[in-house]
């Protein structure tokens, strides 16, 4: 059965100015992310995780894809829920369905940071596991009404069509469920033409231990080559050698969503052999 989270991590974005009551930025392009350190500060994230192996967490996601974000489209700071959204381009699915572009959302904000993980940036690519957000109306409701309550507080008038765009970009979000997104995602870099992904922080490999996961990073193997990788990391984003200070650790691209792929095959497997035992039992009236 799945376990649910009573906290998100939101991989989503509002184009509200600093102000709050601004008129949001009308579409001109792709704009990239202004700010991705919080100016107020960084924030760690305290959440219960329940998993035991790296396959009950991919079973607790719909989705497993490689994206590249293309866009940021703007940020809101409310009280309990800053978030940043992003457009992005699905580069390919490991299990789940999803059009070719869709909008994800990340914890945080240009006045937050959550745990010292600075705001993706326009050109980021990334392995992320997402669900879809089931009570949008909800969502969306809550930031027009915060929308509303700071204009008020300031004395200013509400724009109606800042309400309008809210709504639109509330249409169809993908969020993850994580005590910090380096669990959730996994950075991507190509090396010598081979493609590897980048994990921030020692939990996923708890998970991957735990479980039937024969994943092993290369850290172990080849010093040499996780150097390089990490060090092209950081020559494409020079920001997170500085905002990110855990460990990463290097896995080949190829084997580890083989893998994924596998344990999702695995998975329905089981589930459709589960519910042909149900419909050969015997029911006595």
């Amino acid at each position: 059965m799945k376990r649910k989270l009573i906290t998100a991590f939101l991989v989503a974005a509002l184009t509200l100015a600093a102000a709050g009551c601004a008129k949001p930025a009308e579409a001109e392009g792709p704009k990239d992310t202004p700010v991705r350190i919080g100016t107020m500060g960084s924030m760690q994230m305290s959440l219960d995780l329940y998993w035991e192996t790296w396959e009950e967490i991919l079973e607790e996601f719909d989705i497993v894809a490689d994206v590249t974000i293309t866009g940021w489209l703007g940020e809101l700071n409310t009280l309990y829920s800053p978030m940043t959204l992003f457009s992005a381009t699905v580069n390919n699915v490991f299990k789940g369905n999803l059009p070719e572009e869709i909008r994800i959302s990340q914890r945080g904000s240009s006045e937050v940071t959550y745990s010292m993980s600075p705001l993706f940036k326009k050109g980021n690519r990334m392995l992320v596991l997402l669900n879809e957000i089931n009570d949008l109306e909800n969502v969306a409701n809550y930031h027009i009404e915060s929308y509303m309550k700071q204009c008020e507080a300031e004395g200013l008038q509400y724009n109606e069509e800042h309400v309008i765009y809210i709504n639109n970009l509330f249409s169809v979000i993908y969020y993850s469920f994580a005590k910090t997104h380096d669990l959730f995602h996994f950075d991507i870099e190509e090396f010598n033409d081979e493609m590897y992904l980048i994990n921030r922080g020692g939990a996923v490999l708890e998970y991957l231990y735990n479980g039937d996961s024969e994943m092993v990073p290369l850290n172990e193997e080849n010093y040499d080559l996780t150097n390089n990788v990490i060090s092209q990391l950081y020559q494409n984003d020079p920001i997170l050698e500085g905002n990110t200070w855990r460990e990463k650790y290097v896995f080949e691209y190829g084997e580890f969503t083989d893998e994924i792929v596998e344990f999702e095959r695995i998975r329905q497997n089981n589930n459709d052999q589960g519910d042909d035992d149900d419909q050969g039992e015997d029911v006595n009236i």
